[in-house]
């Protein structure tokens, strides 16, 4: 399929919600009820996600899971300088996690920047 950068994606081009994602290994030693709140994250609206996802993320920064699906969540809904940023933090936490550094760039380039490779 051939992406069409000069509009908003449409559902077949955007990440399904938990595309690629189950649960991982940073989800490790977090306490049940933040395991909970992320579980709730993924059956929850798009609009309803962010506001579980943020203070989620901000009380456990080193969440990939967590930076991935709220990227997600951003691009789905067209905020994709709020997705770039979200799969950048996932990128600094895990430089090889193929789908943060596609749909960073994805975001990148609906934004009108340059996507260039991703570098710590």
């Amino acid at each position: 399929m051939q992406l069409n950068y000069s509009r908003t994606p449409t559902a077949e081009e955007r990440p399904a919600a938990g595309a690629t994602l189950s649960p991982s290994s940073s989800r490790q030693g977090l306490p049940a009820e933040a395991v909970a709140r992320l579980d709730a994250a993924y059956r929850c609206s798009n609009a309803q996600a962010p506001q579980i996802l943020e203070p989620l993320l901000a009380s456990h920064p080193g969440l990939t899971e967590g930076w991935i699906l709220l990227g997600n969540v951003r691009y789905r809904v067209g905020e994709f300088d709020k997705a770039k940023d979200a799969f950048q933090k996932a990128l600094q936490l895990d430089d090889r996690h193929a789908e943060a550094a596609e749909f960073r760039g994805k975001s990148l380039v609906l934004l009108g920047r340059s996507s260039k490779p991703y570098r710590r």
